[in-house]
């Protein structure tokens, strides 16, 4: 089990290496779900241009972001 501050860290870790994926430049995260079992067995060169199953990491920003979007627009209300 992870303390709040482990997550946060851990959850900007994965926000920094997301964000210095030149693959994401022309590869949505959508694609690669649709191409997971490509993905699965692939040569690791060139993997940050080709990316990997980034469906794991991106949903759980994706995610965080319609969460705060929620939160906002509702005003933390529940």
């Amino acid at each position: 089990m992870w303390t709040p501050e482990q997550y946060r860290d851990a959850l900007a870790l994965t926000a920094a290496s997301m964000d210095n994926r030149p693959g994401r430049t022309w590869r949505n995260v959508e694609d690669t779900a649709i191409a997971a079992s490509i993905l699965r067995g692939g040569s690791p060169w060139w993997s940050n241009w080709r990316l990997s199953q980034d469906y794991y990491p991106e949903g759980e920003l994706i995610w965080l972001d319609a969460d705060t979007t929620i939160r906002d627009l509702t005003h933390n209300k529940k």
